[in-house]
């Protein structure tokens, strides 16, 4: 798990500004101040431009996205939100699932070579996820966090698959985007956890091989996300006040506004 305080802010910054008038905050009562800030932002795309420039450059290796996105927040599914995510090429993450395809615990695709591996930065957002009181049909929000373990998405023949390193990978995040690209409604299954049960069960020195492996790897690619934290704090340090100021107030208000 990587913690970057500077890429936290850029990224959860872009995600509520962008999805603040998506249905998942549409219902909030948000005051006009906060209304103000994200007016403001809309306005002045400056801060995005220097944030995309500095993460972009050649010394770091990094891409940024805004891209579309539709994800579970709780019982019920959002459409069509903005997701600002950064993305680090590293394609040594194959030799993972390539072992669980040996062992037999996956189920190898015919397409194996088109497949592409990236390291994810997505801090966990403040929002009301849905919820069902129980016992009843009636759909609720309440303020939680969202995050994800990691994503899959086809393009053409090429499957790009990446890991979020800012919440703990584990062999979990390996199996469940492995079969996102072969499994239609994954979530509605047991399925990764039974083959994390079954290698548990089989084979458990597989498990602790490759999670140790795993985790002196983002020891050693810590320093990459380290090195992009510290020269945002110095270039954009008066950007980063702004910022962390109106994340506060917008997870605050967020927070203090969904009906419990």
């Amino acid at each position: 798990m990587i913690d970057v305080p500077e890429l936290d802010l850029f990224l959860k910054t872009w995600f509520y500004i962008f999805n603040s008038d998506r249905e998942i905050y549409r219902n909030l009562n948000l005051s006009d101040n906060l209304r103000s800030r994200i007016n403001y932002f809309f306005n002045n795309p400056l801060m995005l431009n220097l944030f995309e420039n500095t993460v972009q450059r050649p010394e770091f290796g990094f891409d940024f996205e805004l891209g579309r996105v539709d994800s579970m927040y709780g019982v019920r599914e959002v459409l069509g939100l903005r997701d600002p995510y950064l993305v680090l090429p590293a394609q040594f993450l194959k030799v993972y699932p390539r072992l669980l395809y040996a062992y037999g615990f996956l189920k190898r695709p015919r397409n194996f070579e088109n497949y592409r591996y990236f390291f994810r930065y997505y801090p966990k957002m403040v929002v009301p996820i849905y919820e069902q009181r129980q016992n009843s049909r009636e759909i609720f929000q309440q303020p939680s966090y969202h995050w994800i373990l990691g994503t899959h998405w086809q393009r053409d023949r090429e499957h790009h698959i990446s890991y979020n390193v800012a919440v703990e990978v584990n062999l979990r995040t390996i199996i469940e985007e492995e079969l996102h690209g072969q499994i239609e409604g994954l979530h509605d299954t047991t399925t990764v956890s039974n083959i994390v049960e079954d290698i548990e069960n089989q084979m458990p020195e597989l498990k602790k091989e490759i999670e140790q492996n795993l985790n002196r790897i983002l020891s050693t690619e810590e320093k990459k996300f380290q090195d992009l934290g510290e020269v945002l704090s110095v270039e954009n340090a008066s950007e980063i006040r702004i910022l962390e100021q109106f994340v506060i107030k917008f997870e605050t208000e967020v927070i203090e506004n969904t009906e419990i």
